[in-house]
């Protein structure tokens, strides 16, 4: 479903010289793995989630799966795609890593490699010493799941129709004053009233359906002849990121909303 291959050449363009994975394990009550590299090892004494390296020809789930494995003994454990960390390697080059996520039973067993020589299962709040980049990534993570619905981007793509399409609608008062409506999940965000578009859905019905979750509107009741109109406003396109690892197609609808309705 995710076209890794698309966004390891995206990384190439903006000047990635490496592909790293990792995974972020939580068990049911929520703490996540840190493992401890061994003393032989580069950075001794550093906390880390499982991860490292892409080989070469290798697909980037299996390289989190393989390295999961290696690092852990965790496998068949269905992982996740969350988002990504680039960081500049001890050896001075840059590297993308794919951070993916998986949860597994309180108490499952690990089995470490010989170059990690402890673990544990920490609190997001209260993670041993570790790198300012994986903190960083597991705040962002447990900010998320703290959010009730939200998913991983790996595992939300699953449920909604594919291309990825969103519809939204373009709310404007009697004064022309355009409805923005603030994100949960990232507060520096803005956007229409809308959604994506699940199966068996349009872009305008999604808009709709929308519009009276989002605001408490029923626009096909109270101002049926935008229903009846659906004057598209905007089509807007975006290529696959690493953030949102598919291309979104969103469909801007006219939403002139009823008077006296904000």
């Amino acid at each position: 479903m995710i076209d890794f291959g698309t966004l390891t050449d995206l990384a190439a363009r903006e000047g990635i010289q490496r592909i790293g994975v990792g995974v972020v394990v939580r068990d049911t009550s929520g703490r996540i793995l840190m493992i401890r590299r061994a003393a032989h090892d580069l950075l001794p004494g550093l906390w880390e989630y499982p991860g490292g390296g892409r080989e070469d020809g290798e697909d980037v789930p299996a390289g989190a799966a393989r390295e999961l494995a290696e690092e852990t003994g965790l496998t068949g454990w269905p992982l996740e795609y969350v988002r990504h960390l680039d960081f500049t390697s001890q050896y001075g080059n840059r590297v993308r890593q794919f951070v993916f996520t998986t949860v597994v039973p309180d108490g499952t067993p690990v089995t470490l490699s010989r170059d990690h020589d402890d673990h544990r299962w920490a609190g997001a709040d209260a993670l041993p010493a570790t790198g300012d980049g994986q903190r960083e990534v597991v705040e962002w993570l447990a900010l998320r799941l703290a959010v009730p619905g939200w998913r991983p981007v790996g595992g939300y793509l699953t449920t909604i129709a594919r291309p990825s399409a969103y519809g939204s609608l373009l709310v404007t008062d009697p004064q022309g004053r355009i409805l923005g409506l603030r994100s949960a999940i990232n507060p520096a965000v803005w956007n229409f009233p809308g959604g994506n578009v699940e199966h068996g859905s349009t872009p305008f019905a999604t808009a709709l359906i929308e519009a009276e979750e989002e605001l408490g509107l029923d626009l096909a009741e109270e101002n049926p002849e935008v229903v009846a109109r659906r004057r598209l406003v905007a089509v807007v396109h975006e290529q696959a990121g690493t953030e949102y690892p598919v291309p979104v197609c969103s469909y801007v609808f006219d939403g002139v909303a009823p008077r006296g309705a904000l």
